[in-house]
């Protein structure tokens, strides 16, 4: 190899020289509006790229980060300029209007290109994603004051149940509300609806009754032979229902495409398991919905909000275990809940949170089996 001669070291040394020279005259050609922004890429590709960027804009980089954070923002920025009393008192207020516990927050969306499969549907994974500002606008509008004490949702599962596709470009609504809870867990239930367009009409004019049993997916009842055309004959001539997989499918896919009130067709139904955190230590649900205000005790209310309100950090220490320390420890919050079906009969109650809480016990039994 030869030594680099004197005209070699020259070039060299003009290198860094000439690499300006060549980014100022770049710079100076997309300001000249005459010029093609990239010269050496065919327009053609150029729209290409552009329609691309256009119809998945949807899932740029921070949308989703947008539309779920945008309603705890909007809370603490409300927070700021209203005052604290008067943050709480309207959530109370809301809470009231809009039946406490028993709320359905309902978060439209449309089933986009970003979104959808090949066989342009919605695709499952999307379901997951999207329905994470839906449990999120849940927790806000609900339960907003509970995490005044430094409170946090944790996912523990999700189940989901798919009943029908929802095509490209379908406007479909997540309609989420609270399932039942137990002393770890609370069951968030998410219906995926469509409303065909006979149906869209009248949308919204009918309101839609509370579900007396909100609960989560639970084994439907096979009571004779004409529920499932299956039956195995006894010794005496009569004939026993049996409950097979298919059977329990087939009646749970038949309900769920039912007709709603309003006209609507539930697509997807999706069951999700959360416990409340504040650090390391979980709170019981009843401990938080107390403090969320959704009671429909009056007195249970003020109280909420004065542990909030008047304490020096805003009830934290009790959340993470001062609760325990009074003498009617497991009435707390024990009672939220019972004016959805009847008041003051447990049993109606039974029928709700606890039915919810057996549902979910046999789903995770099933799943154990694997």
């Amino acid at each position: 190899m030869t030594a680099p001669t004197l005209q070699h070291v020259k070039r060299l040394r003009q290198l860094p020289a000439l690499s300006v020279v060549a980014l100022r005259r770049y710079l100076s050609s997309l300001a000249d509006p005459s010029k093609p922004l990239l010269p050496f890429i065919p327009k053609t590709v150029k729209i290409i790229l552009l329609l691309l960027i256009i119809i998945n804009s949807p899932s740029l980089p921070f949308q989703w980060h947008i539309r779920v954070w945008r309603y705890p923002l909007k809370a603490y920025f409300d927070l700021f300029t209203k005052g604290r009393d008067k943050f709480l008192g309207e959530c109370e207020q809301r809470s009231l209007r809009h039946g406490g516990i028993t709320e359905r927050t309902r978060l439209k969306r449309i089933a986009w290109f970003d979104d959808c499969d090949y066989n342009l549907h919605l695709s499952n994974s999307c379901y997951a994603k999207n329905v994470d500002a839906a449990r999120m606008k849940w927790a806000i509008d609900v339960i907003l004051p509970a995490f005044r004490p430094g409170i946090h949702m944790a996912l523990g599962a999700t189940h989901y149940v798919f009943v029908k596709e929802i095509p490209l470009g379908s406007e479909y609504v997540m309609e989420t509300r609270a399932g039942g809870w137990d002393e770890k867990w609370i069951y968030l239930v998410t219906e995926y609806i469509i409303y065909p367009k006979k149906a869209a009409r009248g949308k919204g004019k009918r309101p839609i009754k509370p579900d007396p049993t909100p609960a989560g997916p639970s084994v439907p009842t096979l009571v004779g032979p004409s529920s499932t055309g299956d039956s195995t004959p006894e010794a005496n001539g009569s004939s026993t229902p049996t409950t097979t997989m298919e059977a329990v499918r087939k009646a749970a896919s038949l309900r769920s495409r039912m007709p709603r009130e309003d006209g609507g067709i539930v697509c997807c139904l999706a069951v999700a398991e959360y416990c409340f955190k504040q650090g390391r230590v979980t709170v019981p649900p009843r401990i938080v919905l107390h403090l969320g205000m959704v009671s429909p005790n009056q007195s249970d209310r003020e109280l909420a909000r004065d542990r909030v309100l008047n304490s020096k950090d805003q009830g934290a220490k009790w959340v993470r275990g001062g609760w325990r320390e009074e003498p009617d420890a497991m009435e707390i919050g024990a009672s939220i809940g019972d004016e959805i079906n009847g008041g003051d009969d447990k049993s109606f109650t039974s029928g709700w949170v606890e039915k919810s809480r057996e549902g979910m016990e046999q789903v995770n039994a099933g799943l154990s089996v694997f």
